[in-house]
């Protein structure tokens, strides 16, 4: 038996607690480092006291991140970058084990574009000013020929879909809940382009994918 965490936070916490009664391993997986999220939420925040009350937030968040770090029995970070993140952060047992490729996709063998061209962006929508918030890859759609699909769930989702509606482009922009990796790996070569923001070092999977 083993407990299994994904990310190092609230979540693996419990799952701690839940070590130290059962006596059982506790193993994390790390998918993402919030510095990046924590550094553009400060920048983005105009108001004095929401500054100070994400500082005191991000203190208590990094502080429980590293507790979890040096008490799990294994840590696994997804891209490399997170492994140094780890051992900044009093990780111990570290392991790097890079996301899964799906090898069942479809080749795609028409490269001629279709009309319009057809754009396809992949991924949870997360926090206001996450890393792969796609608002900018929608704002930039008003003059251009294209239909984008934009694949997954989140937080951000209802958000995404008044952008869409306050820049008139709802027949440019279709919404589609999350999918099994078995279904966009036949779905992906049917697309033109595969859009992607964001600004960590680590690569997404569905890039890796799309290529």
């Amino acid at each position: 038996d083993l407990i299994r965490c994904y990310g190092n936070h609230s979540q693996a916490y419990l799952g701690w607690l839940i070590k130290t009664k059962l006596g059982i391993p506790l193993i994390v997986s790390v998918h993402c480092e919030l510095e990046f999220d924590r550094k553009i939420l400060l920048e983005n925040t105009k108001s004095f006291f929401k500054k100070v009350f994400f500082r005191f937030l991000f203190y208590f968040q990094t502080r429980m991140e590293s507790f979890v770090n040096e008490r799990a029995d294994e840590l696994i970070a997804v891209y490399k970058s997170i492994q140094k993140y780890l051992q900044a952060h009093q990780g111990k047992n570290i392991n790097l084990i890079y996301n899964i490729v799906n090898k069942n996709l479809v080749k795609k063998e028409d490269f001629e574009l279709h009309n319009p061209v057809r754009l396809i962006n992949i991924g949870r929508q997360g926090r206001t000013y996450s890393a792969k918030n796609p608002t900018n890859i929608i704002l930039s759609l008003k003059n251009l020929s294209c239909q984008l699909d934009i694949i997954g769930q989140g937080p951000l989702n209802q958000r995404l879909k008044e952008i869409v509606r306050k820049e008139g482009i709802q027949e440019k922009v279709n919404f589609i809940d999350s999918l099994d990796n078995s279904r966009i790996a036949i779905m992906l070569c049917q697309y033109d382009i595969l859009v992607f923001q964001t600004f960590t070092p680590e690569l997404s999977k569905c890039i890796i994918e799309a290529m």
